[in-house]
């Protein structure tokens, strides 16, 4: 039982020490922190310069699918089954 109790402290106190670390390395890490509107903006931008497959300044309706259905496959455990069918366009 003593082992146990012990077992149990040590658990405690290594989730508690290594909270904050860990949570660091979430992807969610930013959430409730401050951001500029050119920060928004610049990260906007590179986003939709990925999604522009031809760089032709337009995001069709192909291109959007092409990149929800790659960011599904790439984070599956986020979005569900990458093979689930895209219900918006």
């Amino acid at each position: 039982m003593r082992f146990f109790h012990a077992a149990a402290v040590a658990a405690l106190g290594f989730a508690v020490l290594s909270g904050p670390v860990l949570a660091a390395d979430a992807p969610n890490a930013n959430v409730g922190k401050d951001i500029t509107k050119q920060a928004f903006l610049d990260r906007a931008a590179k986003r939709f310069d990925a999604m522009d497959a031809n760089h032709d300044g337009t995001l069709t309706s192909v291109e959007r699918k092409a990149a929800r259905d790659k960011f599904r496959a790439e984070h599956p455990r986020r979005h569900g089954s990458a093979a689930a069918p895209s219900t918006n366009q």
